[in-house]
């Protein structure tokens, strides 16, 4: 239960970074982590309208429209969190 609580502290304090509608781009691994700590419903009501995973924006070549960026990077996972 305490890396849960860390984990969702973790992300708390990364979506309050950014104001407006937000998108979640994450890795592989990184899925599995917010899809135990966070609801669907739970990211809508922080404003998080998209989570995508790193490996098809890559794959797909497309430059992004956001204008505001954050990236929280380790060793073991990624989140990007954007503003749209």
């Amino acid at each position: 239960m305490v890396l849960i609580s860390a984990a969702r502290d973790y992300i708390n304090w990364m979506l309050q970074d950014i104001s407006g509608m937000k998108v979640l781009i994450l890795d592989s691994h990184t899925v599995s982590i917010v899809s135990v700590v966070y609801s669907q419903s739970e990211l809508l009501q922080k404003e998080v309208f998209l989570v995508e995973l790193i490996e098809s924006i890559a794959m797909s070549h497309v430059s992004s429209p956001w204008s505001k960026s954050r990236i929280y990077a380790s060793s073991c996972c990624s989140i990007f969190v954007t503003s749209c």
